[in-house]
């Protein structure tokens, strides 16, 4: 009938939605996993860069004088840009991490909220359709006890009903 074609269909688009969702959801943990570990490397390198400034800043170069007290000021200005930078940098980070799990958190409670009105819209054609099978197999069975049997002319017995049931 048409409304079980259309059931089908719809059946089907639900199912392709919830599994494009899915696939979507694994998208981006793979995502969030791929930037965590840029992250992780990005804070080594930027560790390994600081520490090769504190080395350079702290030798004597050609061209410089061996000043302690200057050295020492340049050294903790220095120190003090850098690691404010990469205090920024980190809070920079942080910061699109957090929004990252925020955004992930909305897809998958909009995600949830759509499989929930799948599977309330799922349930529903179930139940008309069941519905409609069972109003079905009694007008089958009203039509069956108001037939005769045309060489007598006498109603079909009960006995044959049932059968004529159960066979289907």
């Amino acid at each position: 009938s048409p409304e079980s074609l259309e059931d089908d269909d719809y059946s089907r688009q639900d199912e392709s939605v919830i599994s494009s969702l899915q696939h979507r959801i694994s998208e981006l943990e793979s995502e969030y996993d791929r930037l965590k570990d840029y992250h992780t490397e990005i804070q080594r390198k930027a560790a390994a860069m600081i520490a090769r400034d504190k080395a350079l800043a702290g030798g004597v170069g050609p061209g410089k004088t061996d000043n302690s007290a200057t050295s020492g000021m340049n050294n903790g200005t220095d120190t003090n840009d850098t690691e404010a930078e990469r205090d920024k940098h980190f809070q920079d980070i942080l910061q699109l991490v957090a929004e990252c799990r925020k955004k992930l958190f909305r897809q998958q409670q909009e995600f949830d909220q759509l499989a929930h009105d799948l599977q309330t819209r799922l349930d529903d054609k179930e139940y008309k359709a069941s519905e409609i099978g069972l109003s079905f197999q009694e007008f089958k069975r009203e039509i069956m006890s108001k037939a005769q049997n045309s060489r007598t002319g006498k109603p079909i017995s009960k006995r044959l009903m049932e059968q004529y049931e159960l066979a289907e």
